[in-house]
């Protein structure tokens, strides 16, 4: 009997030379049985019909191709099974949502967005701030993010030009509790929560990420994150298969949510077997239900 075939999806870097995690996503569901492959999104060559899920993974340079990215995910959402599914990716796939989660409930940072340069300025006003971050609507690990002086009118423009000669600017308040508590991770496999990483910047740096000099460290969370993330995932209308939630603690002590990662984010695999285990277990049942019907 003919094994079936999962796809894990990466950018054409990290089909060339895999990524740790996607390699061991690829022997782990190996043991279950199936044949894994791992394969560029880009690619115009693979058969994507023949794979019973197509898996989303280290599509590290979705934000380069933006919405040829996305309609990509269509095209193969409608061969194959695609996790996270192609609706949960494109509705989280600009952080525009992030206006719309305080209104819901979420302790969310304050956030506008801005479309030129003097939708900039207007929303620097309304945000309280001395500091203001300004980010891409789609970017990925901290590219073209910016810590700046509110006040600092010169400044913001021009990076804001940066900004806009490629789509939209997230304009947000500066919350200094990642300098002196960090940023916290925490990764959700069919609603379950299985790992959580703190991440701290280096001395010289805000922003967090690994290639920035910030330090990761897996960690446990309390019972008062514990409860934000479940009431984070109240946001979905279906859980996805795997989320990543990424929020701050704020000077008085409550979380406060960064960003809510569904396309293509790190999910730790080499530090947490418990992930590794619930991603595989989760993406075998979904196969199992595939193949009854």
């Amino acid at each position: 009997m003919k094994q079936p075939i999962i796809a894990i999806l990466v950018s054409k870097k990290y089909q060339e030379t895999p990524y740790e995690d996607d390699l061991l996503l690829k022997y782990r569901l190996e043991s279950f049985g199936y044949s894994v492959d791992i394969v560029d999104w880009n690619s115009d060559r693979y058969h994507f019909h023949q794979a019973i899920i197509c898996i989303v993974r280290s599509c590290w340079n979705y934000h380069i191709y933006k919405y040829d990215y996305l309609k990509k995910l269509l095209l193969v959402s409608r061969q194959s099974m695609l996790i996270n599914t192609h609706a949960i990716i494109e509705k989280y796939f600009s952080k525009q949502y992030l206006l719309d989660t305080n209104k819901l409930g979420i302790n969310t940072i304050p956030t506008r967005l801005a479309k030129n340069t003097a939708e900039v300025l207007s929303a620097i006003k309304h945000l309280k701030s001395d500091q203001i971050i300004l980010k891409p609507d789609i970017s990925a690990s901290g590219n073209n993010t910016y810590k700046i002086d509110s006040c600092n009118k010169q400044k913001i423009i021009e990076k804001s030009k940066v900004i806009l000669s490629s789509g939209k600017v997230i304009v947000q308040d500066y919350i200094d509790t990642v300098i002196t508590h960090g940023e916290l991770s925490t990764v959700v496999i069919a609603g379950k929560i299985t790992f959580t990483m703190h991440k701290r910047p280096a001395s010289h740096c805000f922003l967090v990420h690994e290639h920035h000099g910030g330090c990761y460290t897996p960690t446990k969370i309390d019972e008062k994150c514990t409860s934000f993330v479940y009431s984070v995932l109240g946001l979905f209308e279906n859980i996805p298969t795997y989320t990543r939630i990424d929020y701050l603690i704020s000077e008085d002590g409550n979380p406060i949510l960064l960003e809510l990662e569904v396309n293509e984010p790190n999910l730790y695999l080499s530090k947490s077997e418990e992930t590794l285990n619930s991603l595989c277990q989760e993406i075998h049942n979904i196969s199992n239900l595939r193949v009854q019907k």
